[in-house]
């Protein structure tokens, strides 16, 4: 409703009510019956005391619209309060899950880290060295085989030792 049309709806509810005062209830009738039987002199004072009774009731149903009119503004607003809380509730909540979930991936992230890590110690320290035993023992097996004599033959070596190399021996090579 707009600000031009409040005067118009209290006047007319004042009058709406005056209406019914004199017409509905017993006091009502009582002071159109006084009005009637009155004479002149009367009439000044008593349309002065009606017109006061008008503008009391009036102003008591304008006081009531904007009590109402006023209950209605603040349950309006503490819904308004009511949602901006919960978005807020929401807003924090899923705030609260994002970092749970960001402190999780970067535990497993960590783990994995520290995985390669360790993979690559051990490929280091262990599969290196064996990689480098076992190419010294195919290079010495190849060596071997090298200087292997032919079959049946002995050769000396430095310490006497007499070495005989048959077919069976040499296939193990």
């Amino acid at each position: 409703m707009t600000s031009g049309k409040v005067p118009y709806v209290i006047a007319g509810s004042a009058i709406g009510g005056a209406a019914a005062y004199f017409l509905f209830t017993e006091s009502g009738r009582r002071a159109v019956a006084s009005v009637r039987n009155m004479d002149s002199n009367t009439i000044p004072h008593k349309m002065e005391q009606l017109r006061s009774a008008i503008e009391r009731r009036g102003q008591d149903v304008s006081n009531r619209v904007e009590q109402v009119r006023g209950r209605l503004n603040d349950s309006v607003d503490a819904g308004r309060r009511a949602y901006d809380e919960s978005g807020a509730q929401f807003k924090t909540k899923l705030r609260q899950l994002e970092e749970s979930n960001g402190r999780f991936v970067a535990g497993i992230h960590k783990s994995i880290d520290e995985l390669n890590r360790t993979v690559y110690t051990f490929e280091k320290s262990i599969m290196r060295p064996l990689a480098q035993v076992m190419a010294l023992a195919q290079a010495v097996q190849r060596g071997v085989r090298t200087l292997r004599p032919p079959q049946g033959r002995r050769i000396h070596v430095e310490d006497n030792l007499d070495v005989m190399f048959d077919r069976e021996r040499a296939s193990n090579y």
